[in-house]
């Protein structure tokens, strides 16, 4: 027999709506922060408890509204931005379709509580899972309060999909900072279970929201951008991150399009391929651009949650967007190491050029001092690099010598990784666990990495850490696992560390359980030492040349990349076209 066709019940409906929409608390947070935008709120506290999953609280001092308007504002498609098929074509709110508030209450228990300026009090709205009670008045400031409570708790499948508190508030936070560095001009406060986790003054200023969200080393070193293309109507503004500041994951990729904080492929790959000759393996890309386009070239109608967008021109933007970001780059200066700079050659070297050893003044360049010293026997690669005389630099990558078997390229970042390495490793073999350090490290960590310190500092404690906190997001530390207490990777390490932590505890996927293990050895000598695009002088060459012959293993670094390759003169000989 064929099914009839009948027409599903409203609150079935509802619950599929708000399935495409409220996907988890983050995703509550982002409709509401936005919907607090749209009504010109200047000022927007977001407080949440257990991840989102028992509340979340949403306050503003925007427009508010009106007594009349309260039912229609969980009603689906019901709305005050949008009015006719025109209107689509021309979209300048954040939320347009009248579904936000619809979808969150359809699967939680919502109240909705407004008082516009014009009136003398607020009035409250309740809704439970759909079912809508009846307006009343209450005492509030001008603005809006949107409580959520219980998400998910009538759809057991959606609840029991939800990851745990740290992992949801982690979410959360990623939606509050981006808005609060998208809009500087708004005063923003986060706090979870009672703990403030982020606050912005709201005073506009963009390098300012970026101190207060992600810390002062994030600011300070953050090359601005600024371009415009009048007669596209394409402007770009933000910031950008130095390729060594590069984060183990995309999260610190931000996005805005006339505004809307988006997820674009195409404008993404394109930001990184900039950011790619000069990122260290495994690194992302940091940055934070607010792109802005003639409204009618672009369509926020393509997503349920409007975070995908259609772009008219997006391959055209691309290579703009590309462009712009390598050259912002380039002007930002060369790119900041963990390692003190080397003077450079008399003019400059730059891509591509050569740096001659004869044109550097050995008593002004650094000593021989600036490379750590490694194991004294050399192996019998050791044995012939002690005999090979640096000629030069390369694309400011690698160090170009002659020696007794032809010519040879040497990685200097692979060269020093594997210094670095061994050093690590004997200091773990003959050094006490935990290293007290002399003068004590003050780190500045961004707000999310503070969060995740505070839940899991015992943790790290166990490992060799100690440290305490100095009040707002700094901590103090006072020792580190005797391995990686070099100088030149302190805070380098504080940072990993912290990434590496997983909300719930523990370490994340791809990251070492111990901070003493040979992978946490590897990776503190990656962020040690030098890298590509660095100038050296002669005398860094040849003493990096010396300490990789006393290297037990100088073939590779410690992650199998060759150290050395080599030309011999038979093989130069013969390709061009020489008898001997």
């Amino acid at each position: 027999m064929t099914a009839r066709i009948r027409r599903l019940p409203p609150e079935v409906r509802d619950q599929i709506a708000a399935g495409e929409i409220v996907e988890r608390p983050a995703s509550v947070v982002k409709e509401l922060v936005e919907n607090s935008l749209d009504a010109g709120a200047r000022r927007i506290e977001v407080e949440v408890w257990n991840g989102g999953r028992e509340q979340i609280r949403v306050r503003d001092n925007g427009s508010g509204i009106t007594a009349e308007d309260l039912p229609l504002a969980v009603e689906r498609h019901a709305t005050s931005k949008l009015h006719s098929v025109e209107e689509l074509g021309d979209i300048q709110w954040l939320g347009f379709r009248g579904e936000a508030l619809a979808a969150i209450a359809a699967v939680s228990r919502l109240t909705l509580a407004s008082r516009p300026p014009e009136a003398a009090f607020g009035m409250r709205l309740r809704v439970d899972h759909g079912r809508v009670g009846a307006p009343e008045p209450c005492a509030m400031g001008v603005g809006t309060l949107v409580e959520v409570e219980g998400l998910f708790a009538d759809v057991p499948a959606r609840r029991k999909a939800l990851a745990g508190a740290g992992t949801e508030f982690q979410r959360i936070y990623r939606v509050v900072a981006a808005m609060a560095i998208g809009y500087p001009e708004v005063a923003w406060h986060l706090s979870h279970d009672g703990r403030a986790a982020l606050t912005t003054n709201g005073q506009g200023d963009g390098r300012d929201a970026l101190d207060q969200v992600l810390g002062s080393s994030v600011a300070e070193a953050a090359v601005a951008v600024e371009w415009e293309d009048q007669a596209l109507g394409w402007k770009v503004r933000g910031y950008l991150l130095p390729p060594p500041h590069g984060r183990s994951n995309r999260q610190s990729q931000v996005l805005f399009l006339n505004r809307r904080w988006v997820h674009n492929w195409v404008l993404r790959q394109a930001i990184e391929e900039a950011f790619r000759p000069q990122l260290p393996e495994g690194r992302y890309a940091a940055f934070w651009l607010a792109i802005e386009l003639p409204r009618a070239e672009v369509d926020p109608n393509a997503h349920p949650a409007k975070l995908e967008v259609r772009i008219a021109r997006e391959r055209l933007l691309g290579a703009r967007l590309y462009e712009v970001v390598r050259e912002n780059l380039r002007r930002g200066g060369p790119a900041v190491s963990l390692y003190p700079p080397a003077s450079a050659a008399p003019g400059g070297v730059g891509q591509g050029e050569w740096q001659w050893t004869g044109h550097v003044a050995r008593e002004t360049g650094p000593t021989e001092a600036s490379f750590p010293v490694g194991p004294a026997a050399p192996t019998a690669l050791g044995q012939e690099l002690l005999e090979v005389a640096p000629l030069g630099q390369w694309a400011n990558k690698y160090i170009v010598a002659q020696g007794p078997r032809g010519l040879y390229l040497i990685d200097q970042h692979a060269a020093h990784e594997r210094v670095y390495y061994e050093r690590f490793v004997q200091q773990r073999e003959h050094s006490q666990r935990r290293q007290p350090l002399l003068i004590p490290l003050a780190v500045d960590l961004p707000a999310e990495l503070f969060a995740a310190w505070q839940r899991h500092r015992r943790t790290l404690e166990d490992q060799g850490f100690e440290w305490e906190e100095m009040g707002g997001t700094t901590v103090m530390v006072r020792a580190l696992p005797a391995a990686l207490a070099e100088e030149t990777v302190r805070a380098e390490v504080v940072f990993r560390v912290i990434e590496g932590l997983d909300p719930e505890g523990g370490f994340r996927e791809g990251h070492r359980t111990s901070w003493r293990d040979d992978g946490a050895i590897a990776l503190a000598a990656c962020k040690a030492a030098i890298k590509a695009y660095r100038p050296l002088a002669a005398v860094e060459m040849e003493a990096l040349l010396r300490q990789l012959a006393g290297c037990e293993d100088p073939r590779s670094c410690p992650h199998g990349r060759p150290t050395v390759l080599r030309l011999g003169l038979e093989e130069v000989d013969r390709r061009f076209g020489r008898s001997s």
